[in-house]
């Protein structure tokens, strides 16, 4: 089983045990913000308590004998009421509980070290809770002006049967929780002046001030404003939206810091909050953090560029998935045809590229013009270049001399010789 905690000593990974209101009071506290001295009994401690007392079954059967309506519940509760007065704490728990109760002895308002020693007494605390879910009424239940140490160990088992009020089932109810745990948060009481509430609302902060507990309207001093961040500076523009009373319980520039503590916690958490101070003589204590939702939305990166191609097979593969349509290889896209002209390509001349290493010109790379100039004739081949061939070429050749025939006259010459040489 854990110990209590003090506010300091809760860490990220103790959310879990400590539960929403509780971690969200030590960031701030963690963060230097003016928070009361407090400490928490972890989820470990309920856990712990229904099991070995067996009350599990003891819950289950009387929310079984009973109608799960508002008057049903509240019957239930004042049975479970019965069951959880009748256990008592051993006396090891009572002692660690009663040495974290006295821890809350010291006077804060004390102005030098004398004072501090000499107010050491018994502390007034408030007994409240923080469950492992987000709660629509935190404070439900809230103990307050708890005196001596008996009246303490009483209060964390009520603190303890307060998670079985009406309201608190109907709500896990309606929301679907079954399983969950609390943590019981102890806080210092003060002697306070006014109570102050906030509520930052993207971009307005709401603020209400008023004497004692919260109440219906009219009944006690209030105090209600809308603070908007100015544009041009970071000073929060004041304007009355609701009075009740003769006189606001707390002066405007007390609900400016208490708006401004808002913002920053707004800032450290990423959401909305409500958050609950109490003004006293010298401080101005933050009581409470209420998470709401989260409107801090992260830069997104600008979207890459993506061509017309690219969308229609996006587009084709998503309809394809939910069986709209054929295949992608069935699916024909017609388009319309526009009759463009074909360009006109004038003739490039090739450049010949020169290689250091001879003065030839590559053939591959030549204009077909300059390979028409450049070629010489083919030879016919003759005998010679045969027997040159075939390695037969003799050192000399002989041509045989032929000797010209007689030349003969023509036929009609030599007729008419003939007759002359008759006559």
């Amino acid at each position: 089983m854990e110990d209590v905690l003090t506010l300091g000593r809760v860490e990220c990974k103790d959310e879990a045990i400590v539960g929403k209101t509780a971690y969200a009071l030590a960031l701030a506290s963690q963060n230097r913000h003016h928070v009361p001295l407090s400490f928490l009994i972890p989820t470990t401690f309920f856990d712990a308590f229904l099991e070995q007392t067996k009350l599990h079954d003891v819950i289950a059967t009387t929310y079984s004998q009973h109608a799960p309506d508002e008057q049903g519940l509240q019957a239930a509760y004042e049975e479970l009421a019965v069951h959880f007065k009748k256990i008592l704490f051993s006396a090891a728990l009572q002692e660690v509980f009663i040495d974290a109760y006295d821890t809350l002895a010291i006077d804060e308002e004390a102005s030098d070290a004398t004072s501090l020693v000499g107010s050491k007494t018994t502390p007034r605390v408030s007994v409240g809770l923080s469950a492992t879910y987000d709660e629509e009424q935190p404070r439900l239940g809230l103990q307050q002006n708890i005196i001596s140490p008996d009246s303490f160990i009483i209060a964390i088992k009520n603190a303890w049967l307060s998670v079985y009020l009406p309201q608190r089932v109907l709500e896990r109810e309606r929301k679907g929780i079954s399983e969950f745990s609390v943590c019981v948060v102890v806080q210092q009481q003060q002697n306070v002046l006014a109570n102050i509430e906030t509520t930052h609302q993207q971009p307005i902060i709401y603020a209400r001030s008023y004497f004692g507990m919260p109440q219906e309207e009219g009944t006690v001093t209030q105090q209600q404003v809308k603070l908007v961040p100015s544009e041009t500076t970071c000073v929060l523009d004041q304007s009355p939206l609701l009075e009740h009373g003769a006189e606001p319980a707390a002066p405007d520039e007390v609900l400016l810091e208490a708006a401004r503590i808002t913002k920053r916690i707004h800032l450290d958490n990423a959401a909305d909050v409500h958050t609950r101070f109490a003004l006293t003589r010298k401080h101005l204590f933050l009581t409470g953090v209420q998470l709401l939702e989260a409107t801090i939305v992260p830069v997104q990166e600008e979207p890459a560029i993506v061509s017309a191609q690219d969308l229609i097979e996006e587009t084709v593969e998503e309809v394809q998935e939910e069986g709209l349509v054929p295949t992608h290889d069935q699916l024909v896209i017609i388009q319309d045809e526009q009759p463009q002209e074909e360009p006109t390509e004038e003739p490039v001349a090739t450049p010949v590229e020169v290689y250091e290493t001879t003065d030839e010109v590559m053939p591959q790379q030549q204009a077909p013009e300059e390979i028409a100039i450049n070629q010489e004739p083919e030879k016919e081949e003759t005998l010679f270049d045969v027997f040159q061939a075939n390695n037969e070429v003799p050192t000399h050749v002989e041509v045989p001399i032929q000797s010209e025939p007689p030349f003969e006259e023509p036929a009609p010459i030599q007729e008419a010789m003939e007759a002359v040489q008759d006559a």
